[in-house]
């Protein structure tokens, strides 16, 4: 997370949660024989800043993929509606890949995990990371 001290922008180690819907996802090589994971979204928001507005934000992360484990199954205490109540719906069932503590790729479970997108898409990672690098030329 970043703030602004006297004009200027600056990290901090705090973190912030990131939940992101309707994403695309890509892959990228990278020059040095790795393999980048892209995840791109948008929404429309009213600005305050830009004096009542409606803006279209793009979001965009990438984050570099060495290995990948198995989609896995869980249960996740869902809220009715996050952004507006405190309220939750219960425990819903989701699938999920996990690159890493801070990094998640999910979707709400419908039918078998083989046949879910976040299976897909695991799948297309390990495909990329067998797959021989590009000839220098």
């Amino acid at each position: 997370m970043w703030i602004v001290e006297n004009g200027r922008f600056r990290w901090t180690d705090a973190k912030l949660v990131w939940d992101w819907d309707g994403c695309n996802f890509s892959l990228a090589r990278l020059a040095k024989n790795g393999l980048c994971a892209v995840v791109r979204s948008s929404a429309s928001k009213v600005s305050h800043f830009m004096g009542g507005r409606a803006v279209d934000l793009r979001y965009m992360i990438g984050f570099n993929v060495r290995e990948v484990t198995p989609p896995q199954a869980e249960l996740y205490s869902a809220w009715t509606n996050p952004h507006q109540s405190k309220e939750q719906s219960g425990l819903m069932e989701m699938f999920f890949l996990k690159r890493d503590g801070d990094r998640w790729i999910w979707q709400w479970a419908e039918g078998e995990i083989e046949d879910s997108e976040v299976y897909r898409t695991y799948r297309r990672i390990i495909q990329e990371i067998e797959r021989p690098p590009p000839c220098d030329r």
